[in-house]
């Protein structure tokens, strides 16, 4: 994998992750919340028909898409710079790895372990009453557009554009929103939440791990599927 290609994919988990979740800052008693929350979560494990509400209720389905889409646009971009075919071909077999460790039958049981580990029934909770409100169905909705504003080059969004304004707007919104007492637990949730994009990150790196570098004799060099 070129060293731009593995570029893109950091400034892809950066962008989502700093975009997809407001900056909350914890005090110790906030601290030690999470610390009891992590406890009940061991103590009640979570019911599997409460994290399918929560799936459905974040569309998080529609985000691992959108990541494929991303990742696919990528690797376009960089075949259409790379005049030795060795190179495109190994390229275009990543990309087919990639989409199937992305598919939503491969990454839904991933999502689910993490839920249960970090969340509690209580967060769970809390969060599909977050996304089912006007507030947190505005976050969701706008959540794959901030995922394109994130990305370099010419993916970078315009900030004259309405569409653009509006969702900064709201997401300056939703920002100040996390920072009172009432959002603040919501805030702290989606903050964990955050370590989905940097999951579905963590599967492309492994599939680009698992493909060497191109031998000089032009020959693609490759790891058995795992």
């Amino acid at each position: 994998m070129s060293d731009r290609a593995l570029a893109w994919i950091l400034c892809l988990s950066f962008s989502v992750v700093s975009l997809a979740a407001p900056a909350v800052a914890a005090s110790p008693v906030e601290t030690v919340i999470v610390a009891d929350v992590d406890a009940a979560a061991d103590a009640s494990p979570l019911a599997d028909a409460d994290l399918e509400r929560l799936l459905t209720a974040s569309r998080v389905q529609r985000l691992v898409e959108k990541t494929r889409e991303l990742f696919a646009t990528m690797m376009k971009q960089a075949m259409s710079q790379m005049a030795d075919d060795a190179k495109r071909q190994q390229v275009m077999q990543v990309q087919k790895r990639v989409d199937q460790v992305l598919s939503w039958d491969a990454v839904r049981p991933a999502l689910m372990d993490y839920y249960r580990e970090m969340y509690a029934e209580r967060d769970v909770l809390q969060l599909i009453d977050f996304y089912q409100s006007p507030r947190g169905a505005i976050y969701v909705d706008m959540l794959p557009r901030l995922m394109r504003y994130g990305v370099g080059g010419e993916m970078w969004a315009d900030p004259d554009d309405d569409e653009v304004k509006r969702d900064m707007r709201n997401l300056e919104e939703i920002t100040e929103f996390v920072q009172t007492e009432e959002g603040r637990r919501i805030g702290q949730l989606l903050e964990m939440e955050s370590g989905v994009p940097l999951l579905l990150v963590s599967r492309i790196a492994t599939v680009t791990n698992d493909i060497e570098e191109v031998p000089q004799s032009g020959k693609a060099a490759t790891a058995p599927m795992k």
